[in-house]
């Protein structure tokens, strides 16, 4: 089962995060799609721990070296894509009490800090400037937040958070070290996928009940 999927920014590559791992296809060709690597997490089997909070996502770095796992009550796995064997390898993971069960992931602009939607745990901001300590640099958890997906403004001032039953959050990071809930709000159903548009500076977002705003 295919869970989230991600491009090389030479349009070269397509990664799909599954309920086993991750796989890499060569897409160069138009017209073909074909498997060069894999990561099995779980042994090649859909991991059962994970099966009913599927929120997996890939973020790949601007280099397209390393891919960012958010890999449920695995963790966060940064995985190098580019090895010479046909298996991309785990380079670094972070797991911690405070963030159980990672949904989601995206990075800053310069590479240095990675956002994690963690479910009920809220969201975790960390340092990832050196992947050998990845360090935890703020925890926000506003009351109830079930935090699926995020998305990060223009200016990186401000965190959007799909939270699920709970609406969307619009979390104020100026201070990456202090964030602060700026303004929520409610919706009718679930919200899962949330995405800010900067060229109209708009908010779109899908919830369970068969709507995209």
């Amino acid at each position: 089962l295919a869970y989230d999927v991600a491009v090389s920014g030479n349009d070269q590559f397509l990664f799909v995060a599954n309920c086993a791992g991750v796989d890499m296809f060569d897409i160069s060709s138009y017209g073909t799609m074909n498997k060069v690597k894999e990561l099995n997490i779980s042994g090649g089997n859909c991991d059962k721990t994970l099966i009913d909070n599927y929120r997996l996502s890939i973020m790949l770095n601007s280099r397209n070296r390393l891919a960012f796992f958010a890999y449920g009550e695995a963790g966060l796995k940064v995985l190098n894509i580019y090895t010479q064997s046909p298996y991309m390898e785990v380079n670094a993971t972070y797991l911690d009490s405070n963030c159980s069960d990672v949904k989601d992931v995206i990075l800053s602009k310069d590479e240095t800090k990675a956002f994690l939607a963690c479910g009920d745990d809220g969201v975790e901001i960390l340092d990832i400037s050196d992947l050998s300590s990845i360090a935890p640099l703020a925890h926000y958890q506003a009351g109830g937040a079930n935090a699926q997906r995020l998305s990060l403004s223009e200016d990186e001032q401000k965190l959007l958070v799909s939270s699920g039953t709970y609406g969307i959050d619009l979390v104020d990071i100026s201070s990456i070290n202090a964030p602060l809930s700026a303004t929520k709000k409610d919706l009718s159903g679930y919200s899962y996928s949330i995405k800010y548009d900067t060229n109209s500076n708009s908010l779109f977002y899908a919830t369970d009940s068969n709507r995209f705003y």
